[in-house]
């Protein structure tokens, strides 16, 4: 019998693909001129254009929320997702004080069936989050909401899986956050900009101890 690397290990859990996916959510305030589907829709689609070498490949979600919101939950190879975020940041277009409030790197496979457009009006006042309450519980049933929709959405089939993206609101949305969610989300620091997430991945990594942080330095260890 021969033994199985580490690398065959992973192999086998990806399907033999070499392709690294990614999934990354942000969300963001829209200017009103443009806030209905098909100009959204206009914005990002050739941005998507730009970035995928195959759009076929790009799956997610685009909320537009009934306060000027948007939530968009992108799914895609690792660099087509990284240069949509780079070219996002660039040309934010209608979109203002964009925040990512999660990236997952290395995904299984997608949650969405295809990207999908969606206005949702959720109107929820018990989710105006006071600034100072942690914001990670409410990721979590955010993305892990958005995660099981796409399940059940892949699983459904032609006119079925029509009717039910056709009425997301009325049968998912108990999975799905409401509108004051959204607005907490972009008052929150415990969310960062899109020059912030970019500048994880650009920006030079300094380590530095506690100690070398003093002036005047602290005499070193004799032993």
């Amino acid at each position: 019998m021969v033994e199985q690397s580490l690398l065959d290990v992973v192999l086998n859990s990806r399907g033999h693909s070499t392709t690294v996916l990614n999934r990354v959510i942000y969300v963001a305030h829209v200017e009103k001129s443009s806030s209905d589907l098909s100009a959204l829709e206009a914005f990002h689609k050739p941005l998507l254009n730009e970035s995928f070498d195959d759009v076929s490949r790009c799956t997610g979600l685009l909320m537009h929320m009934g306060n000027d919101t948007v939530l968009h939950m992108l799914e895609g190879p690792s660099q087509s997702v990284e240069a949509f975020i780079q070219k996002l940041h660039n040309h934010t277009g209608p979109l203002s004080d964009i925040r990512v409030i999660l990236s997952t790197e290395d995904i299984p496979n997608p949650a969405m069936p295809s990207w999908i457009v969606k206005s949702i009006n959720l109107p929820r006042a018990d989710s105006d989050l006071d600034a100072k309450e942690p914001l990670a519980p409410h990721l979590y049933r955010t993305y892990k909401g958005l995660v099981e929709v796409g399940a059940i959405l892949t699983e459904l089939q032609g006119e079925e899986r029509d009717r039910a993206i056709e009425d997301m609101k009325g049968k998912y949305h108990e999975k799905l956050p409401g509108n004051e969610l959204i607005a907490s989300m972009l008052k929150s620091d415990q969310t960062c900009t899109l020059s912030e997430f970019l500048g994880i991945f650009t920006e030079e990594v300094q380590i530095l101890e506690e100690s070398e942080q003093i002036w005047p330095m602290l005499p070193g260890l004799q032993y």
